[in-house]
């Protein structure tokens, strides 16, 4: 399932992503479906949000994990043509403020944006 990419002081990985899947339950909403490493117990979450990675942060919320703010989200093709995979950058803010940046690399654009939020999560964390 892609890459999350730890690059700092080697942080510590609290939150890995196993497994992932979205659908469509209405006109503007997302239905996530999570399988994630949390403290190297493998757990079961989901959400909803209007998008797989607003679904991704609703389904942590609703474990408690996500005590952060999404700030920024940017993702861009790593090479030209269509198999090009992609790489993503997010941007979260912690609740002291600091702001924390992840990166996530994978050949689903949608999966590299939660690849960079697990990346910034596990950064916040550490």
């Amino acid at each position: 399932l892609g890459q999350t990419l730890y690059y700092s002081v080697s942080p510590k990985v609290i939150l890995a992503l196993l497994e992932f899947q979205a659908e469509p339950i209405g006109k503007d909403t997302i239905r996530a479906k999570a399988k994630v490493s949390w403290k190297e117990r493998t757990i079961s979450i989901e959400g909803e949000g209007n998008g797989p990675i607003s679904a991704f942060v609703h389904a942590l919320a609703a474990r408690g994990w996500a005590t952060f703010t999404l700030r920024d989200y940017r993702a861009h093709a790593l090479s030209s043509g269509e198999e090009s995979s992609a790489a993503a950058y997010v941007s979260i803010q912690t609740p002291k403020g600091s702001t924390v940046w992840g990166c996530g690399v994978d050949p689903n654009i949608e999966l590299a944006g939660l690849h960079a939020l697990v990346s910034a999560v596990n950064r916040s964390l550490s």
